[in-house]
């Protein structure tokens, strides 16, 4: 608990997609390129669907 109350600064934290293979039980993720980012195309910013351009 003490850990979680230290004040942190988020400024410095990212987030992006990484491989699906990750959580598969089927697929060895013991590799570095398992948190490289991915790309996949149905994650893309669609501005039509928010319509507010």
């Amino acid at each position: 608990m003490e850990l979680i109350n230290l004040p942190y600064d988020d400024s410095s934290l990212s987030c992006y997609p990484v491989s699906r293979n990750l959580y598969s039980p089927k697929k060895e993720s013991n590799f570095e390129y398992i948190i490289k980012k991915v790309d996949y195309p149905e994650l893309a910013f669609n501005e039509k669907l928010i319509n507010i351009f």
